[in-house]
């Protein structure tokens, strides 16, 4: 019987015990600070011990990746990408050839934005898949769900985290012929519980009802990490903002790393050798390791719109991305200019000086003591952020550069 509550370190809240309970004995819960963990029910446990056999976080990752890129989507849906649409270029792909996706959405449910992984039919539905979710989902039944189709030769694309993709391997048991899998390069996953008290305390600041959220918002351009929400006023009128990350004790929280499931700090999945077919993510550093890319040097790449890397890491992925390549811009490279700005690739994330103190903040008081908190321990690295902001920007790319 699994007891992840002992080890926190050693569950990442897959879903994968869930989905393989027969008798419905497994739930998921949240611990004291809002982190999804699987509870059992004693009384409807039979000692099977299916849920630990199907626990994936003791096999570690095989598929060494064969070839990476630089991609981009050629098509004008990606702005609505986090970075070069690759994801929405694979997904697109898979429904026009009559097959599902599964991925994460944020879902009103009970007037809350709720991350949830979920399935696609159609294009419309993809919609809200894409950009990136930087808050753990809730698998919820989908390996089962995905299972069903997989038994009706229906095509399947699942993404998620590498963690998540490991979960429904391991429930699968075996490899299926159409079924395509997508990680992302993961950094690691604060709670649904923090995300939407910051949620609500920006409602409750600003007197409005938020209706969506995008964490990476391009209008500024790629890799500036602004952020948009979507809100009904005081009127009832529908309008949205715009914010860097800096406006957010959440997201800045994220970035730094310190609000992270426990697990997330020693993923085993943390590692150049990946889970899935095909691995995605932001190309960090492409302006300088291939700067004859980028337009501005003639190159084949607009970096406004931003750029992806992907790294294909089986014969299947091979496959898939033959059928998509021309729909994209893109370029061969070498795996290790993206190991050197993506560390995931390399380690987990670093656990943060003071994240005990921050959770323990926002267990105590909520969002509001969790912000208190953070001003309490990083003024001097805030006094040093608005400092620099003043600083010209030729004068700062001149600094930044020494310390390159």
């Amino acid at each position: 019987m699994i007891n992840p509550a002992k080890d926190k370190k050693k569950c990442s809240a897959c879903g994968a015990c869930i989905n393989v309970c027969h008798h419905k004995a497994i739930t998921m819960s949240e611990d004291e600070y809002g982190f999804m963990i699987p509870i059992v029910d004693t009384s409807k446990c039979i000692n099977c011990n299916l849920c630990d056999k199907v626990c994936p976080m003791n096999t570690p990752p095989s598929n060494k990746p064969i070839i990476a890129y630089a991609a981009a989507w050629k098509n004008k849906d990606i702005i609505k990408s986090a970075s070069g649409g690759m994801f929405a270029a694979f997904a697109s792909y898979i429904i026009q050839q009559k097959g599902v996706v599964f991925g994460c959405v944020l879902e009103n449910i009970n007037g809350k934005q709720t991350p949830i992984i979920k399935s696609a039919h159609s294009l419309k539905d993809l919609q809200s898949m894409f950009g990136s979710k930087y808050v753990q989902a809730n698998t919820l039944n989908t390996y089962t769900e995905a299972k069903e189709l997989l038994l009706k030769n229906i095509q399947v694309l699942y993404s998620g985290t590498p963690c998540q993709i490991a979960g429904l391997k391991s429930f699968l048991k075996k490899d299926y012929s159409n079924l395509i899998t997508i990680d992302l390069i993961c950094h690691g996953t604060p709670n649904a519980k923090m995300f939407q008290a910051y949620l609500t305390h920006t409602e409750e600041k600003e007197k409005i009802s938020i209706k969506g959220f995008t964490f990476r918002d391009k209008s500024k351009g790629w890799g500036s990490y602004y952020y948009k929400y979507y809100f009904l006023d005081t009127k009832q009128q529908l309008n949205s903002k715009v914010k860097k990350y800096t406006s957010s004790i959440y997201y800045r929280l994220f970035l730094a790393s310190a609000i992270f499931r426990d697990s997330c700090y020693y993923c085993p999945y943390a590692t150049q050798k990946r889970v899935s077919d095909i691995t995605i993510g932001d190309f960090w550093g492409i302006e300088k390791e291939y700067p004859e890319l980028i337009t501005k040097k003639s190159g084949i790449f607009n970096i406004a719109d931003g750029i992806s890397c992907i790294l294909i890491n089986s014969e299947k992925g091979k496959l898939i991305w033959n059928s998509i390549e021309s729909t994209t811009i893109n370029t061969s490279i070498e795996i290790n200019k993206i190991l050197k700005y993506n560390h995931q690739l390399v380690n987990p994330s670093s656990i943060y000086p003071f994240r005990q103190i921050y959770l323990d903040s926002f267990k105590a008081g909520g969002y509001p003591q969790l912000i208190k908190k953070f001003y309490e321990k990083e003024w001097k690295s805030i006094i040093r952020m608005y400092l620099f902001n003043w600083i010209p920007h030729n004068i700062k790319s001149q600094i930044k550069s020494i310390f390159q």
